[in-house]
């Protein structure tokens, strides 16, 4: 479907009369075994944000990226069990603030967000040139690629389009019902319980950008390989 997206602008009659109409459209590309699943792995962007509050408005006040790709690409000794490159950055704000719920989850303040956050349109530039025609992957990506075209609506930019574009919710749900693991919540704390043995719900580390990227990715790479789940005599309800 697509969905059409205003800048934040408040004069709508000036919206109406001024602005190009922009279009994003999301389709995320889904697998056909699990075979599949790991050769994406091997050559993906893996990508999260986070953002002031759940809303049209809000928004991002923090990008993390993984990039993937096959051990020969950059050197031999490359541990497929970790990140090869990675980058974790803030964003200056420019149309919101911080919700004081969105504090309690993240532990990001207004002032690092002001201190330490990078300008808008760079960030834009840059997101432009990584992830326009490459393969993009996010878990629940139709929010992060729906807050990355608005952040580019917003200033009257084309956003990027990926050759593939992943939702690794669907990922983890091929595995589960290749696999008959029963598993029938996706969220990602729930994956780390079952793939990794780790509950990361309470972490200080929790839903900054990047853990979340890390964890995302090592929780796929064991689900592709498990054979039963990380402590099988839990009933996942």
């Amino acid at each position: 479907n697509k969905n059409r997206i205003w800048p934040y602008i408040i004069d709508w009659e000036k919206v109406v009369s001024d602005t190009p109409e922009f279009f994003y459209e999301y389709n995320p590309y889904i697998p056909q075994d699990i075979a599949e699943i790991e050769e994406i792995m091997k050559d993906y962007i893996l990508i999260d944000l986070e953002t002031t509050w759940f809303t049209k408005l809000c928004q991002i006040i923090q990008v993390g990226i993984g990039f993937f790709w096959e051990a020969n690409v950059w050197n031999e000794d490359y541990d497929k069990s970790k990140m090869l490159r990675k980058t974790e950055f803030f964003v200056a704000p420019y149309k919101d603030s911080i919700n004081e719920e969105i504090f309690d989850i993240t532990w990001i303040r207004q002032e690092d967000i002001e201190e330490k956050g990078h300008n808008i349109e760079k960030v834009l530039d840059f997101l432009y040139k990584i992830l326009d025609g490459k393969v993009v992957a996010a878990h629940n990506a139709a929010f992060d690629y729906w807050k990355i075209c608005e952040a580019f609506i917003d200033f009257r930019r084309k956003p990027p389009v990926p050759s593939k574009l992943i939702d690794t919710i669907d990922l983890f749900k091929l595995i589960n019902l290749k696999k008959k693991f029963g598993l029938w919540q996706f969220n990602l704390n729930r994956m780390a319980k079952a793939f990794l043995w780790e509950d990361i719900e309470n972490l200080d580390e929790r839903h900054t950008a990047l853990f979340d990227v890390k964890v995302t990715h090592e929780a796929l790479k064991a689900a592709t390989t498990a054979t039963e789940l990380a402590n099988k005599k839990k009933k996942w309800k």
